[in-house]
């Protein structure tokens, strides 16, 4: 360990292979605290590759390849993206055997601006992008026999004003 005052670097690490290690049978094995005003604990930069990489090696449980917890005030984790046309934040499930993204909470989502859905878009187990088409095409068909219905209800005026003109 190593204590620097004037601003320095304490620990550095420079390799062809891995800068640093930390390794621990009890409990963190790498550890970073700032006391700077929106300084950050741990950051990583990556100028090819993950700038933060976390995984989980664990068979079971609840093990979490990275954790957020935004403890008094601010949020859990928070992406930003720049680039066009990417996302700040991407859930993936490999296997698609579970959600992409999970939330939890009131409300457990929450978007502000525009929301795209490509498959189904399920409340409750029932399908709301099917029920709408369903709706759509029963308003369609529904405006058709108004249509029909009106044009009948002109054509039989029409009839008795010729009939009361006579």
């Amino acid at each position: 360990m190593s204590e620097n005052t004037d601003g320095a670097v304490s620990v550095r690490g420079m390799s062809n292979g891995m800068g640093m290690w930390g390794v621990s049978f009890a409990s963190v094995g790498v550890f970073g605290l700032s006391q700077a005003n929106g300084g950050a604990g741990v950051a990583g930069v990556g100028e090819w590759g993950h700038g933060v990489y976390g995984e989980t090696l664990s068979r079971g449980g609840d093990a979490i390849g990275v954790l957020g917890n935004g403890a008094n005030s601010g949020d859990g984790v928070k992406g930003i993206a720049q680039a066009q046309g990417r996302a700040a934040v991407a859930g993936v499930h490999q296997s698609m055997q579970g959600p992409g993204v999970f939330g939890a909470g009131k409300p457990a989502g929450r978007f502000e601006g525009d929301v795209e859905v490509t498959g189904k878009l399920v409340a409750e187990n029932t399908d709301l992008l099917g029920l709408l088409r369903r709706a759509e095409s029963r308003i369609a068909e529904l405006e058709g026999k108004v249509a029909s219905l009106q044009g009948r209800l002109d054509s039989t005026a029409e009839s008795l004003r010729e009939q009361i003109g006579r």
